[in-house]
C-alpha cells in the first residue's frame, strides 16, 4: 500500500455509509474532530482487521431530521501517524 505524504495518497478507497441517531453528541463531536484532523487513523472493519487510513467524514446536521447520514471516505495507507 502506497505512503501518504503531506495528505496526499495513491491506493484504494472506499466509501462507507452510516446513520446515527441525533441525540448521540458523543459521536457528532467525534466527527466534528475527526474533520479537522490532518493525520492518518487506524481504522477497523466490522470483520475485525484493521489499517491505517485517511478519514475524510462528510455529515450534515438538519435541525428537522431524527438522525444524521453519514459518510466517509476512506483511504488505505501504509504505516502511522
Amino acid at each position: 500500500y502506497p505512503v501518504s505524504y503531506y495528505g496526499t495518497q495513491i491506493g484504494e478507497a472506499s466509501r462507507w455509509t452510516t446513520v446515527i441517531p441525533k441525540s448521540d453528541v458523543e459521536t457528532i463531536y467525534a466527527l466534528r474532530r475527526l474533520s479537522l484532523w490532518a493525520g492518518n487513523v487506524y481504522a477497523r472493519e466490522p470483520s475485525g482487521m484493521g489499517f491505517w487510513a485517511n478519514v475524510v467524514p462528510t455529515f450534515n446536521v438538519n435541525y428537522d431530521g431524527l438522525t444524521i447520514p453519514v459518510t466517509l471516505e476512506v483511504t488505505r495507507v501504509e504505516g502511522g501517524v
